[in-house]
């Protein structure tokens, strides 16, 4: 079961997205797998219950693993801030989604898009002051793959979902490493994603 495969946000996949696409999966025995229904599991009903009963939330980062960068929605495909009808709850683009060769993109407020791209490169500049190394900040569809249902995505458009809550900046700060990284590196890496964190904080305060 993935978690982050498991909300509502574009989690019906085989009607979204072109179907030789792999942004989750139904089959149980996948790692994407995302589960018989949106929030079917404890994990992310948590989440849902924890942005309802703080409705003023604007800021969100979701911690991973196994890639090394900082990325932002959307993961359900490129990002375009021209075209507001071409979003994941027109049923006009289904089967439309998830290719990076085609002239479909997501829309994001324009202001959306430039602050998320500016915190992220703070972010990533802070990352680096702790050991040099450099973690790129990009949209996640850009830098990895297509993702239905995935959590950043979800609080993003809670403000279509959920309203009249605000679209929250949702962030992904992608470890290094694997999924169960040994303690000797982590008690490297906790210092560059505390960085990344407190940059965060600082920026948005």
């Amino acid at each position: 079961m993935d978690i982050n495969r498991n909300f509502e946000t574009a989690w019906d996949f085989k009607n979204l997205f072109y179907s030789d696409t792999d942004p989750a999966s139904d089959d149980a025995s996948k790692d994407n797998y995302h589960g018989p229904k949106p929030f079917s599991e404890a994990e992310t009903k948590n989440v849902r219950d924890l942005l309802d009963w703080h409705p003023t939330t604007r800021w969100l980062v979701d911690v991973h693993g196994p890639a090394k960068c900082i990325l932002y929605d959307w993961g359900i495909d490129q990002t375009q801030s021209d075209t507001q009808g071409q979003n994941y709850r027109n049923s006009v683009w289904n089967h439309l989604r998830g290719k990076k060769t085609d002239d479909y993109a997501e829309y994001k407020n324009g202001e959306d898009s430039e602050l998320a791209k500016a915190l992220a490169i703070r972010m990533s500049d802070a990352v680096f002051l702790v050991r040099q190394h450099r973690w790129p900040a990009a949209p996640s569809f850009d830098t990895l793959y297509p993702v239905s249902g995935s959590l950043a995505d979800y609080a993003y458009s809670r403000q279509w979902s959920v309203p009249p809550s605000p679209g929250i900046h949702s962030f992904v700060i992608e470890h290094g490493g694997s999924f169960h990284p040994p303690w000797w590196y982590m008690t490297e890496v906790i210092d560059e994603i505390c960085a990344a964190l407190l940059e965060l904080c600082v920026a948005v305060a």
